[in-house]
């Protein structure tokens, strides 16, 4: 059986990261370009118009995220805050959560414009215990992604592509 392969360090150009998040050319350079959602390039190959920007496996899934949120109504700033809440450890591939409980699966959560990343028990008892939840345009309330789903899409949609699935 051959040995699998590592793509940790597989880097994708803007138009493969817009073909792979099924978003515009014109999102994913937003998301280099605004300051406000702390989302660089791994590796940008030189200057001005030209330039070449690099995306590694978990620029690719913080980019995901970014995307969903921004479709639901997150401000740019608020998108910045909601990835810096999940660290690198959390964002691995789903295959590191199977065989996992349920309630131990971790979501990104916002509590009262608070960004932090709980498991499915902990946010069903703060549901049960204090709020509805809501949109993004509300001032208050809980709002709950799933943010393993995405990653599981853009793998599925990796290997679908041909390109080499993370």
């Amino acid at each position: 059986m051959p040995e699998k392969q590592n793509f940790e360090n597989e880097l994708y150009g803007t138009k493969q990261v817009a073909e792979l998040l099924n978003i515009p050319e014109w999102r994913v350079k937003n998301f280099a370009e605004g300051k406000a959602y702390g989302l660089r390039p791994a590796k940008k190959i030189g200057s001005g118009h030209g330039s070449r920007r690099l995306y590694d496996v978990l620029g690719l899934r913080r980019l995901a995220i970014a995307s969903d949120l921004v479709d639901v109504g997150f401000t740019p700033e608020a998108v910045g805050r909601a990835l810096r809440a999940l660290r690198d450890n959390v964002l691995m591939s789903h295959e590191d959560f199977i065989g996992a409980k349920l309630v131990q699966l971790p979501l990104l959560v916002c509590e009262r414009g608070e960004w932090m990343v709980q498991n499915v028990k902990e946010v069903q008892e703060t549901f049960d215990a204090k709020f509805t939840l809501v949109g993004p345009w509300s001032h208050g309330g809980l709002f709950v992604l799933n943010f393993l789903s995405r990653i599981v899409s853009l793998e599925l949609r990796m290997e679908q592509s041909g390109l080499s699935r993370p």
